[in-house]
């Protein structure tokens, strides 16, 4: 074979192998940019995820410290990922809540609730949010039995009522016990912040849930449980509870009260009646037993009882005005009107303003013959009450002239 064929023979085969050989080098790269390319979307979301969160978690870490970097103006649309780390879960969300979007805010807590490392931390930031947003119920449910966020709530609710906001620190104290549903402090706390703003009906089942657990419940409790079940209409279950509490606690005067009330609500006066009288057997010079009482003595329709129950607690009391009432209306049941006229006067001694009175004792003057005294204390009642008619019309029967027989 001449030596020019064979040197273009193996020219030819050389060539095709140099080709394949580029192409072989190339094939990891190519290889590398299409998995670069599947990849795109997610590694641009995630470069800006960590990007925003500089800005977002500078801010976070320096508000602990009390100086707070300024936010960026918007947060970026970005997509919840799957298993959202906590930490910038809790930062986005606080981001969107200072930026006025709470739903986005939400949106962000309940996606880092996934990182179970942190969830316990997110899920406080949620029930704030909640709170924040007056969404008691979503808040309730969000924190219920997490136990560990309970001080806080109840230090919260602490600070609201020193500053005299009985109800918002009513809030704190239900989420506190929600929480912690065996934080006795939290129970008690709401217990007494309800019954202060008199929220009886609400009161019962918190008080009745102390009552429950504890070993040894104080003489507050029940009678302001006791108070609370006569609110409700419940005297009977109100009577069973005094009188657990007085086997507890006999030298207790509130519980005799709240005793004796709760037999005259439930109907029974005779036993009302008893309630009191063993009480000043305690207390002999109990003025307000005494007038009670009284009042007993009216409902019951014995008005001589009424009339010395009275006396009793005008001498034990003088400064009392309305013990002075009770017995000048007593005392005019029974045909007493001189008795029942110093009373009132005493009375109007006590209280110059009361226009009531002035008229009951004008009638009194009146039904003793005590004309002239009988018409100052009307139109002193005209004084006080311009609008009153009745006291207009008898002093125009004390003016006219008097008619003679023909």
């Amino acid at each position: 074979m001449p030596s020019g064929e064979t040197s273009d023979m193996s020219q030819t085969t050389a060539r095709p192998r140099g080709r394949s050989a580029v192409w072989l080098g190339l094939l990891p790269l190519l290889l590398l940019a299409a998995a670069l390319l599947v990849r795109a979307e997610s590694l641009q979301e995630s470069i800006l995820r960590n990007v925003t969160n500089v800005p977002i978690l500078k801010h976070v870490m320096d508000a602990v410290a009390g100086e707070p970097a300024p936010l960026p103006s918007s947060l970026p649309r970005l997509r919840l990922p799957a298993g959202l780390d906590g930490t910038q879960a809790r930062a986005l969300g606080r981001m969107a809540a200072e930026q006025g979007r709470p739903e986005e805010a939400e949106r962000w807590l309940v996606a880092g609730l996934t990182d179970e490392s942190t969830a316990g931390l997110t899920r406080f930031a949620l029930c704030r949010l909640y709170l924040s947003e007056g969404k008691l119920v979503e808040a309730r449910a969000t924190c219920a039995n997490t136990v560990v966020s309970a001080p806080f709530w109840i230090g919260r609710g602490i600070e609201a009522s020193d500053a005299g906001k009985t109800e918002e620190a009513i809030v704190y104290f239900d989420m506190a016990r929600t929480t912690d549903p065996n934080q006795l402090e939290a129970w008690q706390r709401l217990g007494q912040a309800l019954y202060q703003q008199r929220r009886l009906a609400e009161t019962v089942p918190v008080l009745e849930h102390l009552m429950a657990v504890q070993a040894t419940s104080s003489p507050d409790l029940y009678h302001q449980l006791a108070e609370a079940y006569l609110a409700t209409g419940r005297s009977v279950d109100a009577i069973g509870l005094l009188e657990h509490g007085l086997r507890q606690y006999p030298a207790e005067r509130a519980l005799y009260l709240a005793m004796a009330e709760a037999q005259s609500e439930a109907g029974d006066l005779v036993a009302a009646d008893a309630w009191y009288a063993r009480m000043l057997e305690r207390w002999p010079q109990d003025a307000f037993a005494w007038a009670a009482r009284g009042e007993v003595a009216v409902r019951r329709e014995d008005m001589e009882d009424a009339v010395a129950y009275f006396e009793q607690a005008t001498k034990h009391n003088p400064e009392a005005v309305g013990y002075w009432t009770g017995l000048a209306g007593a005392a005019e049941a029974t045909g007493r009107y001189k008795r029942a006229a110093e009373a009132y006067k005493r009375a109007l001694e006590l209280e110059p303003n009361d226009a009531v009175v002035w008229m009951q004792a004008g009638r009194v003057l009146m039904a003793t013959d005590r004309i002239d005294e009988a018409r100052a204390a009307f139109r002193q009642a005209l004084a006080l009450q311009p609008e009153n008619q009745e006291a207009q019309q008898l002093l125009a029967a004390l003016d006219a002239p008097a008619t003679t027989s023909p």
